[in-house]
């Protein structure tokens, strides 16, 4: 009888320590997501193996020594390869983002270039005037037109900027508005005139 209970004694604290191993190895895989917490656990377990193999309970203890030596050594390296492997994703999607970026910058048009509009002669109260105005652009000769800072036109043999008043001989002031390419913009009495070179 007294061999009986002290085989009852014995089995108990054998017992206790595989439950107790088990009990912290699954905490251990619950809490090791959150901050890491479960490295303690795993190391409890890892001595709990230990304690259950010193108490004769080799084969159940090895099996929890092992499960425990496992977790502690893939986990943290699983946690490394998926932390590489976000890092990489998040490194092609930003690769990827910037050749979209760069091929929709090449695709934009070039800057378009500023139109001139030019206003056709209205009729004026005055025809007298209005034809003379006509008469001299038709016979005036644009002989050159230089460009530089100012430019210049040269008109029946005088130079004309930006400007200036050119005065017909029917004594009509037209105003230099714009020497544009090879053009000279004149306005009179709010009305737009152009000459260009032959």
């Amino acid at each position: 009888m007294t061999d009986e209970v002290g085989l009852g004694e014995t089995a108990a604290p054998r017992t206790t320590a595989i439950k107790a191993g088990w009990i912290c190895f699954c905490l251990g895989a619950v809490t090791f997501w959150i901050f890491g917490i479960g490295m303690i656990f795993f190391s409890a377990a890892f001595v709990f193996g230990i304690v259950a193999m010193a108490t004769h309970e080799v084969r159940r203890g090895l099996a929890l020594f092992s499960c425990s030596i496992v977790a502690i050594l893939l986990i943290p390296l699983s946690m490394m390869f998926l932390g590489v492997g976000a890092l990489g994703y998040a490194a092609t999607k930003a690769q990827q983002a910037i050749k979209s970026s760069r091929s929709s910058l090449k695709s934009l048009p070039a800057q378009a270039t500023p139109v001139v509009k030019r206003s056709a002669p209205a009729i004026n109260d005055s025809p007298t005037s209005e034809a003379a105005v006509e008469s001299f652009l038709r016979q005036a000769k644009l002989s050159a037109v230089i460009t530089g800072n100012p430019a210049i036109a040269v008109i029946n043999g005088k130079d004309y900027e930006v400007g200036q008043e050119l005065i017909t001989p029917s004594g009509a002031r037209l105003r230099v508005t714009a020497i544009i390419g090879n053009e000279v913009h004149l306005r009179w009495d709010n009305r737009g005139f152009a000459i260009a070179l032959p």
